[in-house]
């Protein structure tokens, strides 16, 4: 949920699978690389929600990258 600027989420092969700016959201499939970047003129305030199935306990597997 984006609550002030421009967000671009990307793909695995970087092509851009979403855009969105204040008040807007992004549903991102479980399972699915990506990663985003702030694509506006100014800062970016958003908020990430995520869920496990049926609150059973998993290993986090999150990847996390930076790109120079």
């Amino acid at each position: 949920m984006v609550l002030e600027g421009e967000v671009t989420f990307h793909g695995e092969r970087d092509e851009v699978l979403a855009r969105a700016g204040g008040s807007e959201a992004v549903l991102v499939p479980r399972n699915t690389m990506y990663w985003f970047e702030n694509s506006g003129t100014g800062p970016l305030v958003m908020y990430r929600i995520s869920a496990k199935l049926g609150g059973i306990s998993e290993k986090d597997d999150r990847v996390y990258h930076n790109r120079d």
